[in-house]
């Protein structure tokens, strides 16, 4: 599903050329806690914006206007501060419309005060796929704007150097999107140069093939079989002129071209593979990984629990700890840690830098976990959320959805979560003796119908746990709760 989308960066000069960025709240769906340029999906009414009606784009500019104004309290071009006084409010609110703002003001925008820079499509990396058309708005009197007055969506707003946040981010410190961080490379190196700047834009059939998801860090979303709402498993690249390969997921020609073109081009770079490293054995996180091997000569290392479920040959066993040399200059590593309970294999690969984790199928960016006997085991899997919450990491890059901003927070809500369910479990076993067919429906209820031979599986693992705990027991095709 495609969304409609717009921003826009507004470029003022002072001593040196700045953008304005807002940073998006934690508990924000898309992007909590990047930093971003002002914008949103487009609404019905955008069309509207004064003026605009006419213009091809006139929906996305109509936008890029109304989210600014949304977000920031600004509106630069259209009337002075001191004319808008709560209609911010009043269009957060629902107490005026869009439309009636603009026929509310009388000043008209210069006719080219937004620069179309054209879309960044989204990659399939979550069911919702923002189609997002980018404006630039460079004016010398955006110097004179008042604060901003930030809407609950946003936390943070401030007048930046592009190299100045392109080192932020450098340094771990801020989070941001790769669509918004290639516009900042251009403006640290070249200015408001358009021609470099347009060249930026894609497509739904010219998508980027890789994403730098974070520093060091580079995300190739492969299509797989995988269990919906994913459609692809991400490959990871870590490193730079040294660099490992973590799950070359896709057993598609098609898509392993994709991953080749990705690897020729690190490559043509002088950059050198170390090694493949599984997560686990799961067919939609392996299937590239012989093609990989022979290919490039580096070899396939997994934990022995992986090297047993797969149908291929693994040159090297991973223990817990492991560590592989990305940057001897600086000691800049990736370590191994076992944490088995979707898989009795799997690994996450923590780079030492700045502490992110790739996290395979421990967590997810969109969807859940699925833990299915008898080689899913739910009491490890909660131990091993545990590990991960305790370890001191910073960010979580799973296999299916974008980044984890925070992956301490995303452990704990996942152990809330589990935890939920098997109160859940107890409370309908607390009157009384039930079959697993009726324990499904009172503990996944809510769930769509076509989700519930996925939910037995979840409720099949937690059974398992309660009873391994002696919480709970199954006689005659029925379970109780053990009472002392």
């Amino acid at each position: 599903m495609f969304v409609p989308a717009a921003a826009v960066a507004l470029i003022r000069h002072q001593a040196e050329l700045e953008v304005l960025m807002v940073r998006r709240a934690e508990n924000q769906r898309a992007f909590p806690g990047f930093w971003v340029f002002p914008g949103g999906v487009v609404d019905p009414g955008d069309r509207a914006t004064m003026g605009l009606e006419a213009s091809a784009d006139a929906a996305f500019r109509g936008c890029a206007l109304r989210e600014l104004f949304e977000e920031t309290g600004l509106l630069p071009g259209y009337a002075e501060p001191g004319e808008l006084g709560d209609l911010q409010q009043d269009l957060l609110a629902g107490r005026i419309s869009w439309e009636q703002l603009c026929r509310q003001l009388d000043h008209q925008p210069p006719s080219a005060a937004l620069i179309g820079l054209g879309l960044r499509v989204m990659p399939a990396i979550a069911p919702r796929r923002f189609e997002t058309h980018y404006f630039l708005w460079a004016d010398p009197g955006f110097q004179f704007l008042p604060a901003c007055k930030l809407s609950p969506e946003l936390t943070e707003s401030g007048w930046f150097a592009p190299a100045e946040l392109l080192k932020r981010w450098e340094s771990g410190v801020i989070l941001i999107p790769p669509p918004v961080l290639e516009v900042l490379k251009v403006l640290a190196d070249h200015g408001v140069d358009l021609d470099r700047l347009r060249a930026l834009a894609n497509t739904r059939e010219t998508l980027p093939q890789s994403l730098v998801m974070h520093p060091g860090v580079e995300m190739i979303p492969l299509r797989t079989p995988t269990l919906a709402p994913a459609t692809h498993t991400n490959c990871y690249l870590v490193g730079e002129s040294r660099f490992v390969i973590i799950d070359p997921a896709t057993p598609y020609p098609e898509e392993q071209a994709v991953l080749k073109q990705s690897l020729q081009r690190r490559l043509d770079l002088g950059h050198q593979p170390l090694a493949v490293l599984l997560t686990h054995h799961h067919r939609d996180h392996v299937g590239a990984a012989e093609f990989v091997r022979n290919w490039l000569r580096v070899p396939i290392c997994a934990h022995l629990e992986t090297a047993a479920l797969l149908g291929f040959g693994v040159d090297e066993s991973v223990a817990d700890g492991q560590r592989w040399s990305l940057d001897p200059a600086t000691n800049w590593s990736l370590e191994a840690l076992f944490t088995p309970g979707h898989a009795p294999g799997h690994l996450c690969f923590v780079e030492s830098r700045h502490r992110a984790a790739i996290v395979g199928d421990m967590l997810a960016g969109i969807g859940t976990i699925l833990i299915k006997r008898p080689r899913g085991d739910m009491g490890q899997y909660l131990a091993s959320l545990q590990r991960l919450a305790k370890a001191g990491l910073s960010r979580g890059l799973p296999a299916h959805g974008p980044l984890i901003a925070d992956l301490p927070a995303r452990c704990h809500e996942y152990i809330a979560h589990r935890r939920m369910r098997e109160e859940r479990i107890l409370a309908a076993l607390d009157a009384g003796p039930l079959p697993e067919t009726e324990l499904l429906q009172r503990v996944y209820g809510e769930l769509a119908p076509e989700l519930l031979p996925i939910a037995s599986w979840s409720l099949d693992a937690h059974l398992q746990h309660l009873r391994q705990g002696l919480a709970i027991s199954l006689t005659e095709g029925l379970w109780c709760v053990c009472r002392d």
